[in-house]
């Protein structure tokens, strides 16, 4: 999944594609590739070089969404967000597709995310002018010359503190490589060192060949490292005994490179392999990846995925390998194609006009939303959905939709508060009705005169105007553990905020104080003794939260898959939680979460608004 571009010097076009293969049950599967390409002839200046990856850095003036996510996603492959169009590079990763826009804006779609799990910012804030992507990390290159990294692959988050001036990044497996405007290059990371047959190779440092300048492109596999030189020689270096170090004898003229290969297990430098576009369009492959005996002409960008390869003609057709087809689906009619990125199990084509094109597997055929600016003012997070209510009193969706959870009811409006469950959404009517759909919609019949909602993982609560409370869901067949959540304590009334676990529900008086009930197997209903003054609570799965006014978190139960929310100051403005991750707002505009067993800074500022998912999270903020 890299891509090589051969481009007339009369205009350039950035062509960042950097792609990772996925693996199997049965065997270690592929990782990708990065791919870039030498400037023109009459623009040797790195300065103004058309390195692939590289474009202009005078961003036209564009609103900024204020939508920002981060956690886990499973989906959204193929199916392109209206908010990355047009765009002007790609990069498509195992799972995971991303689009960078004029402006220098990344918009990723798919599993992970680029989740940024630990404190790794879903959409990283600034101007890019380029990134590469691997199974579970991305590199991007900000307009200052300076790199960024994300994502869960340490080695490469370990960005050397003095690498500036870069104009170009690639990254493989567990490295990274920089090209300086002075033709020189940095490498950080490790390749896979010693292999011994069914074990786990041993780590080593990456480092470049001393000596090495006159560079102006790079590119990564999954173990070894490519520069293209200024005369149209190619360098590689990486793991001993890779094959794909090997450069055919003789090679020149070449105008772009590429790499790709395996991620992780063993044998890791057995399939990597390099790939040279030369200047009269022949593609030229070594090593032991696949496609390594198809020979292309005319062609002006490729992308090599696992199995197949994507190619670019200069009538700006996909073209592929005989034997390698690559994902089905592909769109007859294609033309105008610019550059194309061969993902795992799907892949992307950029056109000419900046529209993309995606075809292949697409997980559970959802996509991401087109959420205009300034256009949301709330949101709701389940296991693996999204809600966005927008001013107009419409509602959003995209995410997981295996229960129909994403399917907004046709003419729904005149919405004033939404809820999410594990696979069911929720939308407060003006009128004081609430609609329901996906898994278990079912809605009492005579519920009228609401004004808040809240989901549980199977549940849901409705606040009445007369400060009363009605529960539903499946409990009624039996289907919940006892005490029943929906079994709303009689007598219980002057309510103004009602919060959903997974199989116990919170409701807080107007008095400030707390009520609760369900199961209690982990102490989630043991209010504290003179608990008052609160202003808002929460529920995850086996722990309950309270914000009291003076801004203080209180949280009881317990909660093996995490840690139990603290937070010892009293900045604290808002709280969310879903199952076992929980968020908190704080005054100055930041956010904390806790999951996965630790506490950590959500990278966001200005934020107004924040909902846990079961993986992930929703945030507002202001410009």
């Amino acid at each position: 999944m890299s891509v090589l571009g051969r481009m007339p010097r009369s205009h350039w076009l950035p062509i960042v594609v950097a792609a990772v293969m996925g693996l199997t049950v049965v065997a270690p599967g592929f990782a990708a590739v990065t791919a870039a390409a030498a400037p023109s002839a009459d623009s040797r200046d790195a300065r103004a070089s058309a390195a692939a990856g590289s474009v202009s850095s005078r961003w036209p003036r564009r609103d900024s969404t204020k939508l920002v996510a981060w956690g886990e996603y499973d989906f959204s492959l193929n199916e392109v967000p209206q908010d990355a169009q047009p765009a002007v590079a790609l990069a498509a990763g195992e799972g995971f597709s991303v689009a960078l826009r004029w402006g220098g804006q990344p918009i990723p779609w798919g599993a992970l995310g680029l989740s940024g799990q630990r404190t790794r910012p879903f959409t990283p804030p600034g101007r890019l002018v380029s990134v590469s992507a691997w199974k579970d990390h991305v590199v991007g290159l900000w307009t200052d010359g300076t790199v960024v990294a994300w994502g869960d692959t340490d080695p490469v988050l370990e960005i050397p503190t003095e690498l500036r001036d870069v104009v170009a990044v690639a990254t493989g497996a567990a490295h990274a490589v920089a090209l300086r405007r002075d033709g020189t290059v940095s490498v950080w990371g490790e390749y896979a060192g010693t292999c011994e047959p069914y074990y786990v190779c041993d780590p080593v440092p990456a480092e470049a060949p001393e000596g090495l300048t006159g560079v102006v492109a790079v590119a990564a596999g999954g173990q070894h490292t490519l520069a293209l030189r200024r005369d149209g020689t190619v360098v590689t270096w990486g793991s001993g005994g890779n094959i794909a170090l090997r450069v055919p004898a003789g090679l020149r003229k070449v105008v772009a490179i590429a790499a790709g290969g395996q991620s992780e297990g063993w044998p890791q430098v057995e399939v990597d392999y390099s790939a040279a576009l030369l200047r009269d369009g022949t593609l030229v492959i070594w090593g032991a990846g696949p496609g390594t005996s198809c020979r292309l002409e005319r062609i002006r960008s490729v992308s090599a995925g696992p199995s197949y390869l994507l190619a670019v003609g200069r009538n700006h057709r996909v073209r592929t390998c005989p034997g390698y087809p690559g994902p089905a689906g592909m769109p007859s009619r294609l033309r105008g194609v610019r550059s194309v990125a061969a993902g795992a199990y799907h892949a992307l084509a950029l056109r000419r006009d900046g529209r993309i094109v995606g075809w292949g597997n697409n997980h559970a055929g959802e996509t991401r939303p087109s959420v205009r600016p300034r256009s949301v003012v709330a949101m709701a997070s389940g296991q693996y959905h999204n809600l966005a209510l927008t001013r107009r009193g419409t509602v959003l969706a995209w995410g997981y939709n295996n229960f129909g959870q994403i399917d907004v009811p046709a003419g729904l409006s005149s919405v004033t508060a939404v809820a999410a469950g594990e696979w069911t959404s929720y939308a407060l009517r003006a009128n004081g009705t609430v609609v329901a759909w996906g898994l278990m919609p079912q809605v009492p019949p005579d519920l009228s005169g609401v004004t808040a909602i809240a989901a549980g993982y199977r549940h849901a609560l409705a606040l009445r105007r007369d400060g009363t409370v009605v529960a539903w869901g499946p409990c009624s067949s039996g289907d919940c553990p006892e005490p029943d959540p929906e079994d709303v304590p009689p007598g219980l009334h002057e309510v103004t905020a009602v919060a959903a676990g997974v199989w116990h529900s919170m409701a807080l008086r107007r008095d400030g104080t707390v009520v609760a009930w369900g199961d209690n197997y982990y102490g989630q209903l043991n209010v504290p003794p003179g608990l008052s003054n609160v202003k808002a609570i929460a529920a995850g799965d086996t722990y309950s939260m309270a914000l009291r006014r003076d801004g203080t978190l209180v949280t009881w139960g317990d909660n093996e898959s995490t840690t139990l929310p603290t937070h010892a100051g009293t900045d604290v403005t808002a709280i969310s939680a879903f199952t076992s991750h929980a968020v908190a707002l704080l005054r100055k505009g930041t956010a904390l979460e806790w999951r996965s067993g630790s506490e950590s800074k959500l990278p966001f500022t200005n934020l107004v608004s924040v909902t846990a998912g079961g993986s992930h999270g929703l945030a507002l903020r202001k410009r």
